[in-house]
């Protein structure tokens, strides 16, 4: 089995319009060019930081839903359900984050149990 390595960050975008503020978690495979960008648009309902939310922080409000962007086992999550999509690292493409933020979420919460049971 290959070896793969993959990187990520997180960036902050400010646009005109009711979504000002989104948060970007990119995350590319390193050895090819193409990047999956996730991006999370404030507003109706979804926060992001906007002087009220920390760096990297994405909520659903309806659900209070969170997970912090910059956190390794968010972005391992994200790229985990990424993965299982199907993901095409060749070229660059941009998502809709909030489209994943459920099944990255229950990645986020398996984890968390995974450890407290090992101890």
């Amino acid at each position: 089995m290959a070896h793969e390595t993959y990187r990520w960050n997180v960036t902050h975008r400010h646009t005109q319009g009711p979504e000002r503020c989104s948060e970007v978690l990119t995350l590319g495979r390193e050895g090819l060019s193409g990047r999956l960008r996730l991006v999370f648009r404030g507003g109706d309902g979804y926060g992001v930081q906007d002087g009220w939310l920390h760096a990297g922080a994405v909520v659903r409000y309806e659900d209070d839903t969170y997970l912090n962007l910059n956190l390794p086992s968010t972005a391992r999550a994200f790229l985990d359900v990424l993965l299982a999509d199907g993901a095409d690292f060749t070229r660059t493409k941009e998502l809709d984050g909030w489209g994943y933020l459920d099944a990255a979420h229950a990645e986020v919460q398996a984890a968390r149990a995974r450890k407290a049971a090992i101890g």
